[in-house]
């Protein structure tokens, strides 16, 4: 197989590393608590669909949805082969980065979860640890 890296893709990619540093210069220098963040959470957390909740749920229970979402759509584009394989091959190695970096995030940065700091009762029940980076377990 050729894994050739095409320049916008690349592009792409740069600027959304440069988006997730100034993010995190941003936690960093003002907290779970700013008022951005704070804003930001309610506006999504006031904004959940009922009907979604149940497949949400199901999906979040398992650590980035791996088991039930992730993995099955990497296996059926793998099946379906050619480009549908690039596909997957790409996915799946941004997700063992993200992995990566995210731990190594969480260890490096501590940031209470939301529901510690902003008193609120999740949805999911979730360990007392680090938020920051978002989704990482």
């Amino acid at each position: 197989m050729n894994f050739r890296v095409e320049r916008k893709h690349l592009y792409v990619a740069l600027v959304l590393y440069l988006l997730y540093a100034l993010l995190t210069a941003y936690v960093v220098t003002n907290g779970e608590s700013s008022p951005l963040n704070t804003y930001l959470f309610f506006a999504v957390f006031n904004s959940r669909i009922p009907q979604l909740t149940p497949l949400l749920t199901v999906i979040s229970i398992d650590e980035y949805g791996r088991a039930f979402f992730w993995i099955p759509v990497a296996l059926i584009l793998w099946y379906l082969g050619g480009r549908y394989r690039r596909a997957s091959v790409l996915m799946v190695s941004a997700f063992v980065i993200s992995l990566v970096l995210g731990e190594l995030m969480k260890h490096v940065m501590y940031e209470p979860r939301p529901f510690l700091v902003l008193h609120i009762t999740p949805l999911i029940h979730e360990q007392p640890d680090s938020s920051y980076p978002s989704a990482t377990h």
